[in-house]
């Protein structure tokens, strides 16, 4: 109880200084806070200089600590700020925090005098007896005169506003303590009930991250070299825009290295920005489309299903003479959604057409037969045997283009978890 009780579990300390020190630099009252004991939790802010003498003396010093006790006391009780006279008749006040109905402390202000006009209208009463001594010091005396009038009407308001600024502020830090430990112990209760089917997946997961990894370093690279050359070419422009779709994807890449799935939607961004960059170096001998209607933006993806499919396309260093096009669509078939992508004028390994996707990847190295091997395996076992990826080749384009079709969920319903 204690633990949840302390203001320092609740509000950082640091953020409460700061909110203090800013009302008592508008305000020109002073301002510390307390924790439920009644210890200072931060340090002094705008205290005045006859206050600090005060409280610098040993005896007068207990008679302001018994003044911050009583009025503590009282707004505790209350539930509301409260104002009193201290032992010199200087203005101050007490503003309680609370959290479900427990004192968390409070925040203690004041050390101002009021006009003369305000003082029968405010009806404060003194706390504790009046200690006439201190005015025998001429400092004191002196540091007294200098002390700041406010009206009581802008104490007023100006504890209220503490109170309902930093009692907000509790409230809503408790309830993300709250959120966050029923969101964890809610985790936990989820990774124990998956522990076993992340178990039996993890050598499917294993390999398809395996080539995630092997020729991510090689695209960032290839990329590299293509800005290079451009750079040389050229100035400006288009180095620009390629720089830009570059850092696009990496940052895509980079955010979701640790997703299992993205939206289709992300996915052809992406490709835009392949296709855009490949685009450029081929000086501009490839149009590319994208005619997947809207409503198909959130069908789930593998992470990285389209650098997949396009690192077989274009296998980065192929000469493509004429121009090449590549077209992605998208439709409903048979309670699926089938995404196609369409290459023409772009030479496609004939060996995997005529193999299929069996290709198992043993032996030494990756080939680009492995990547698209590997997700159809995945596909396959994130969705089942009816899904998954099947290559045909293109019957109008004199044998020089092929049409990648993935067959994937219509909705996240149908993901394994």
């Amino acid at each position: 109880m204690d633990e949840i009780r302390d203001i320092r579990n609740i509000i950082k300390i640091e953020v409460l200084q700061s909110i203090q020190d800013q009302f008592a630099e508008a305000t020109g009252i002073s301002f510390v806070s307390v924790d439920y004991r009644g210890h200072p939790i931060t340090r002094m802010s705008g205290f005045t200089d006859f206050c600090k003498m005060m409280r610098a003396d040993e005896n007068l010093c207990q008679r302001c600590f018994r003044c911050d006790a009583h009025g503590g006391l009282n707004a505790t009780i209350t539930g509301k700020p409260f104002f009193y006279y201290c032992h010199t008749s200087l203005v101050d006040f007490a503003v309680p925090l609370f959290l479900k109905g427990s004192f968390m402390g409070a925040v203690l202000c004041g050390q101002v005098k009021v006009p003369q006009e305000d003082e029968a209208a405010a009806g404060l009463e003194d706390i504790i007896k009046p200690s006439p001594e201190w005015r025998e010091n001429p400092e004191m005396a002196a540091a007294y005169d200098k002390i700041n009038v406010v009206p009581f009407s802008k104490i007023k308001s100006v504890a209220l506003l503490m109170q309902k600024m930093l009692q907000y502020m509790i409230d809503e830090e408790y309830k993300n303590i709250v959120t966050e430990e029923l969101g964890r112990k809610q985790q936990e209760l989820a990774e124990e009930k998956n522990r076993r089917i992340y178990l039996e997946e993890a050598l499917k997961v294993r390999r398809f991250f395996d080539f995630q990894n092997r020729y991510g370093l090689d695209f960032i690279f290839y990329i590299l070299n293509v800005i290079s050359k451009l750079a040389y070419q050229e100035h400006a422009l288009e180095t620009e825009n390629t720089v830009c779709d570059f850092s696009d994807m990496m940052r895509y890449l980079f955010n979701n290295s640790h997703s299992r799935f993205v939206s289709l939607e992300d996915e052809l961004k992406y490709f835009s920005c392949f296709a855009a960059i490949q685009k450029r170096r081929l000086d501009g001998n490839l149009e590319y489309e994208i005619s997947v209607p809207r409503k198909y933006y959130s069908v789930p993806c593998p992470f990285t299903l389209m650098h997949a499919v396009l690192e077989n396309i274009f296998k980065y260093n192929c000469d493509i003479e004429g121009k090449a096009r590549i077209h992605v669509s998208g439709k409903e078939s048979g309670g699926a959604f089938l995404l196609t992508v369409s290459s023409r004028g772009i030479p496609f390994d004939g060996e995997l057409l005529g193999s299929g996707l069996d290709f198992d990847g043993a032996g030494d190295g990756y080939s680009d037969r492995v990547v698209l091997s590997v997700l159809n395996r995945r596909l396959k076992a994130l969705f089942g045997e009816s899904y998954g990826i099947f290559l045909k080749k293109s019957a109008d384009d004199g044998g020089s283009g092929v049409d990648v079709q993935i067959k994937l969920p219509l909705s996240s319903s149908g993901v394994a978890e």
